[in-house]
């Protein structure tokens, strides 16, 4: 773990540990496997010194999915690309523009290296959850859409950890229809 870039330092420092924790879960029978790309964006990778790697390190981390399934699998098993919005508080990342532009740039790697969805991950901010949003659909892969959500004394809904109220609707209507 690294306390700017999290697990994502983990696919380019120890991947046989990355390997090796997606083949438990495909032994244990998971269906999808979530890549270890959840920090493996320009926005979290530049400030952590690896902003170069950004195509390398979602690409290792396909890799690293597959090469697990190729060897234990028995079922089929997809392969969905993490993303999500989570920035330090670095102003040159915190709007809505930049984390649509960083993430374009990973999912385009995550989609050339051949995942099967896109999984976002801990959507929080309701602009920065809509950028993520429609940056992935841009790509034409299914997407996923996750929330840290919890009641908060003195409110009468779930609360997205203490920034505001997440509105499904106005996420959900805020996105491009597909066909």
């Amino acid at each position: 773990m690294d306390s700017k870039v999290w697990s994502s330092r983990a696919i380019l420092s120890h991947p046989n540990v990355v390997r090796e924790t997606h083949e438990d879960f495909i032994a244990a029978g998971a269906e999808v496997i979530i890549n270890n790309t959840f920090s493996a964006a320009r926005h979290t990778l530049e400030p952590g010194g690896l902003g170069l790697h950004v195509k390398d390190n979602n690409q290792n981390a396909v890799e690293l999915v597959r090469q697990a399934r190729d060897k234990v699998a028995r079922e089929p098993a997809a392969i969905a690309g993490s993303v999500c919005e989570w920035v330090l508080d670095d102003p040159k990342w915190n709007a809505p523009e930049a984390i649509g532009r960083s993430t374009r740039e990973r999912v385009g790697c995550l989609a050339e290296a051949g995942v099967d969805l896109i999984a976002l991950e801990m959507c929080e901010r309701s602009a920065l959850s809509v950028a993520v949003t429609n940056a992935a659909l841009e790509i034409g892969l299914p997407v996923w859409i996750g929330v840290s959500a919890q009641a908060y004394k003195g409110r009468d809904a779930l609360s997205v950890f203490s920034y505001a109220q997440l509105d499904f609707e106005s996420l959900v209507s805020s996105c491009p229809k597909k066909a």
